[in-house]
């Protein structure tokens, strides 16, 4: 079968297609670089170009430039991609940021330092929550103490004064149970 037999053939089954290339080795390719690439890699001649019927050879050096650009543009594209994946993994450092950073990635570096900083604080005040309720002495409010740990000393000085006045309610009725109980013991010898 000759090679525009062959390319019509291919043609007519992929209708997406205007041209196809052919080496000198039989190979086809629907792109031009893919096919001068093979001619080259295996020392071959220029590869010949076949197109659809009714249709005019293209310059597609513009094109395919454009999509290389795309595919350049891609390429950064994803690397950003896997940098913000990276920098969103907590349990590895962030990348260093200079002048080449892309901004989407000092942004999201930039929330993550921010995430870490709150993760730190909301640390900080559980630790002091927690020192707060199980102190021996109540720490003073002072206007850098957490407004929760403030709250929490507050709760702890009215739960103690409560435990104190208890305490004293106690004793009182303790005394009054023992002062009824000699008057009756009084009251008794004397009968």
């Amino acid at each position: 079968m000759s090679t525009q037999k062959k390319a019509n053939e291919i043609l007519k089954n992929n209708l997406d297609q205007n041209q196809v290339f052919f080496t000198e080795d039989g190979q086809a390719f629907f792109e031009e670089l893919k096919a001068t690439n093979h001619a080259r890699i295996n020392k071959l001649g220029n590869p010949l170009v076949f197109f659809r019927e009714g249709f005019e050879p293209e310059d597609t050096k513009e094109l395919e430039q454009e999509l290389a650009y795309l595919k350049e543009d891609n390429n950064k594209l994803s690397t950003v991609l896997e940098t913000v994946n990276a920098i969103c993994d907590l349990d590895h450092d962030a990348p260093e940021i200079n002048d080449e950073t892309p901004t989407i990635v000092v942004s999201v570096i930039t929330l993550r330092e921010a995430i870490n900083n709150e993760k730190e604080t909301i640390k900080a005040i559980h630790s002091l929550v927690n020192e707060t309720i199980d102190a021996e002495k109540i720490p003073v409010v002072t206007d850098e103490t957490p407004e929760i740990v403030g709250k929490i000393i507050l709760l702890r000085e009215t739960i103690e004064s409560l435990a104190a006045e208890n305490e004293a309610l106690k004793a009182a009725a303790t005394v009054v149970v023992d002062a009824e109980t000699v008057t009756d013991m009084t009251k008794k010898s004397i009968k």
